[in-house]
C-alpha cells in the first residue's frame, strides 16, 4: 500500500485513457481543467502515465501550491531568519551546494576545513571587510567549490571553476548569486577579477568590488 498523499501509476493511467475519450465540451467543464487546459491535456496525461510506467515508479506526491506559493515561500526563508521556512531553506540550499560538490570529485570532508576557515575569517574581519551578511553563505558556498574546476582539468582549474558554478543549477542561488561565487571560488589565489572582463562584466560596480573583497578573508594579502 502506498503513503497517504501518493497517487499510483495505474489511477494516472486510468485518468489518461478517461481524458481521452471525453469530448473538447466535457474536458472544459472539469474543476482545475477548463478551456485554457482542455485541448492539451490529453497528450500531457498520456506522456506523464508513459513516463511514470517505463520508470517503473509506483506513484507520485501531488502538491496542493502552485509556483507562486513556492516564490512567496523562498522570499520569506531569504528574508525573516526568524521563520522555520528560512533554517530549512538555508539547510536544503547548503545540501545542494554539497551535492554540486561531489557531483565534480569534490570530497565535502576534505574541503571542510577550508570553508570553516574563511568563514572565520570572514566573522572575525567583518570591520574590516564590511560586506553584507549574505556574503557569508556564499564565501562558505565557494570555498567549498574551489576545487570543482579539476574536474575538467588540473591545468587551469580555477577557471574552469567559475564557469562549472556559475553554469550549474545550484538551489537558493539565482544567476547572479551564482556568478558571484563563482568569481570568488575563482579568485581565491593569488590572481585578481578585473571588472568589466570575463564573467564579472555582468556585474554592477558595487558587486566587483564587493567580489574582491573576500581576498582578506581567504588568508592572501592585497595588493
Amino acid at each position: 500500500m502506498l503513503p497517504l498523499g501518493i497517487v499510483p501509476t495505474r489511477a494516472v493511467r486510468k485518468l489518461s485513457t478517461l481524458l481521452a475519450k471525453m469530448t473538447l465540451p466535457e474536458r472544459e467543464a472539469v474543476p482545475g481543467i477548463g478551456p485554457r487546459r482542455a485541448e492539451i491535456i490529453v497528450a500531457g496525461a498520456e506522456v506523464y502515465a508513459e513516463l511514470m510506467e517505463s520508470f517503473g515508479l509506483a506513484g507520485f506526491r501531488y502538491s496542493p501550491l502552485g509556483l507562486r506559493d513556492g516564490i512567496l515561500a523562498q522570499m520569506l526563508a531569504e528574508q525573516d531568519a526568524r521563520a522555520t521556512a528560512h533554517v530549512e531553506f538555508e539547510r536544503e540550499r547548503w545540501e545542494s551546494v554539497l551535492a554540486t560538490a561531489r557531483r565534480f570529485g569534490v570530497d565535502p570532508k576534505l574541503a571542510e576545513p577550508v570553508r570553516a576557515h574563511a568563514v572565520q575569517l570572514f566573522r572575525e574581519l567583518k570591520a574590516l571587510h564590511q560586506l553584507p551578511v549574505e556574503y557569508e553563505s556564499w564565501l562558505a558556498a565557494a570555498a567549498m567549490l574551489r576545487d570543482t574546476g579539476k574536474f575538467i582539468n588540473h591545468q587551469g582549474h580555477h577557471r574552469h571553476t567559475q564557469y562549472i558554478v556559475s553554469s550549474s543549477e545550484i538551489y537558493g542561488y539565482g544567476q547572479l548569486q551564482r556568478t558571484v561565487v563563482s568569481a570568488i571560488a575563482r579568485y581565491l589565489g593569488k590572481s585578481r577579477p578585473q571588472a568589466g572582463t570575463g564573467r564579472c562584466a555582468i556585474f554592477p560596480p558595487t558587486s566587483t568590488r564587493m567580489c574582491r573583497r573576500p581576498w582578506c578573508c581567504c588568508g592572501w594579502p592585497r595588493r
